[in-house]
């Protein structure tokens, strides 16, 4: 039986889809010859698109969730939202990444990743 880690780690060799859109991958390509994937992430302003990154490369870094808790998390991009805990619903802003110019942390809800 496997354990989840060597089903994640299998998962994560998943084979990306060519670069040339005239080529169809078979399920029998090499990964040799398939070289990136393009994702497109839609979403209105605050869903969590950049969250949803960050988190995504954080999981094909580490193997398990105790890595990452002991190792400084990757952030690709920016982000900050609001969490509410306890009974008295105290909410806390979490922010993640370092401050730019471009990136407005004033307004939760709203686009973090453009001013």
């Amino acid at each position: 039986m496997q354990s989840s880690s060597d089903t994640r780690r299998r998962h994560r060799r998943a084979h990306p889809l060519p670069s040339n859109p005239q080529e169809q991958p078979s399920l029998t390509s090499s990964p040799s010859s398939i070289t990136e994937i393009n994702v497109l992430l839609m979403g209105e302003t605050g869903v969590g698109k950049s969250t949803f990154i960050n988190a995504f490369v954080n999981y094909l870094i580490f193997d398990i969730l105790e890595q990452a808790q002991q190792n400084e998390l990757i952030v690709l991009i920016p982000v900050s939202f609001l969490i509410t805990t306890g009974d008295q619903f105290d909410e806390f802003i979490v922010k993640f990444g370092d401050i730019d110019s471009n990136e407005n942390h004033e307004h939760q809800g709203q686009s973090v990743t453009q001013q």
